[in-house]
């Protein structure tokens, strides 16, 4: 499978990458505002990416970017949400027909964030979307209804994660495609 698009947080005024979701069942999906998303390409299968921030403690959708289709493939333009409306193709190479700036729409997510900057390159993989334990930057969000409860760094413990294993992986051991939430209170 081809590497996927992540999705990005603005937190604490810098940008991160989604790397840990702990309940993807009840996480933002366009199907929840009545959008049906088409893979654009490859490097989409979802066919969005968002980007999140947080506004006066709450987490919300600040950017949605979507290819919607209808019949035979023919691109159709998004609804409005909160009253914005989408903008249309970008400059370049945009595989997204709608763009949605500034949205600022609240979300009643309860779960935990993974959070990663610095992505250590050596450890790419082309499949899927990277794991936490590649970058050198994790933050740990914890929301309630929406509500940012609590933040940790757990970059240390990534550390510790990604020598394990790499370790693993010299051993001939699978150190796990499938990323389980790590338990942070384990000294591993």
């Amino acid at each position: 499978m081809t590497g996927q698009i992540s999705d990005g947080f603005r937190y604490k005024d810098r940008d991160f990458s989604i790397t840990g979701i702990s309940d993807e069942k009840s996480w933002f999906k366009p199907t929840h505002l009545g959008m049906n998303p088409q893979a654009p390409n490859t490097a989409c299968w979802r066919g969005f990416y968002a980007r999140f921030a947080i506004s006066d403690c709450r987490l919300v959708l600040d950017q949605l970017h979507i290819f919607l289709a209808g019949k035979d493939y023919a691109p159709i333009v998004g609804p409005s949400i909160k009253g914005v409306k989408p903008k249309g193709l970008g400059e370049g190479n945009d595989w997204f027909n709608n763009h949605y700036l500034d949205l600022s729409y609240p979300l009643k997510y309860t779960g935990r964030l993974l959070l990663g900057s610095g992505f250590i390159s050596q450890l790419y993989v082309h499949m899927g979307t990277q794991l936490s334990w590649k970058y050198e930057e994790v933050h740990e969000l914890v929301f309630k209804e929406g509500v940012m409860v609590e933040a940790f760094d757990r970059s240390e413990q990534m550390v510790a994660i990604r020598q394990r294993n790499i370790r693993r992986e010299v051993e001939g051991d699978d150190p796990g495609r499938v990323f389980c939430w790590p338990d942070f209170t384990d000294p591993l």
